[in-house]
């Protein structure tokens, strides 16, 4: 612990703000942030592994979304895909997608 915040690799389940289930993190902290590799479950249904860049909503990895059987790999910031990614279809189908400040490019 450096200054009141955590240096390390843990694992933390708290309540989700959204959806009042629980959320869980296992992966790397550093100075009280997800830094670096690790593990998001969502209560909402879905799955980010990767590389945490401060934030849980933030890095870079793969997003797997239960409710429409799709996977997206690329950057993400602030939840939205950031820069180029790459999308797979529950029918196998595979697609790049450009987003730029939250918004789908076309």
């Amino acid at each position: 612990m450096k200054g009141g915040k955590i240096d390390c690799t843990g694992y933390l389940k708290f309540r989700s703000k959204e959806t009042g289930g629980f959320d869980a993190y296992l992966g790397n902290f550093k100075e009280g942030k997800p830094m670096g590799n690790g593990i998001y479950d969502s209560s909402q249904g879905w799955r980010f592994q990767g590389w945490f860049d401060g934030a849980f909503d933030s890095g870079e990895g793969t997003l797997k979304v239960e409710k429409d059987n799709a996977v997206v790999r690329g950057k993400f910031k602030d939840g939205k895909p950031d820069g180029m990614v790459l999308v797979t279809k529950d029918d196998g189908t595979q697609l790049t997608e450009t987003w730029k400040n939250g918004e789908k490019r076309q």
